[in-house]
């Protein structure tokens, strides 16, 4: 990936993956990068990567606290209480969820796929 910085914290990032190479545009200060991914998921892309590197910059700045090693052990550390046997529930005045009636079609069943204009 070739990065080059547009300003303090902006940087172009021509990623060679693709075929034409792609420009992604990667705004530190905001947190956004035109591929999505970092919005999406939370976690730096290969671009902001790039650019994080490009600027020096530590990674763990731009990662939320909640990947964190702390964040995911404190998250099991409270004990988890085990629950009876469903035998002994209380019975629900709700009635019970059906799945959805599926009415057979009518005529023979399609054996094959119906094939595209240009297929053999």
């Amino acid at each position: 990936m070739i990065v080059q910085a547009s300003g303090d914290l902006n940087f172009q990032v021509m990623d060679r993956a693709y075929n034409p190479p792609k420009r992604f545009v990667v705004k530190l200060e905001s947190r956004i990068c035109d591929c999505v991914y970092w919005k999406i998921v939370g976690l730096p892309c290969p671009h902001v990567m790039a650019a994080m590197g490009y600027a020096r910059h530590d990674v763990q700045e731009y990662v939320p606290t909640y990947f964190s090693r702390h964040a995911y052990l404190s998250t099991y550390s409270v004990m988890f209480s085990p629950l009876p046997d469903q035998c002994t529930w209380e019975p629900t005045r709700r009635s019970l969820i059906d799945p959805p009636i599926v009415e057979k079609k009518i005529g023979r069943p399609k054996k094959t796929r119906i094939r595209v204009a240009n297929e053999p």
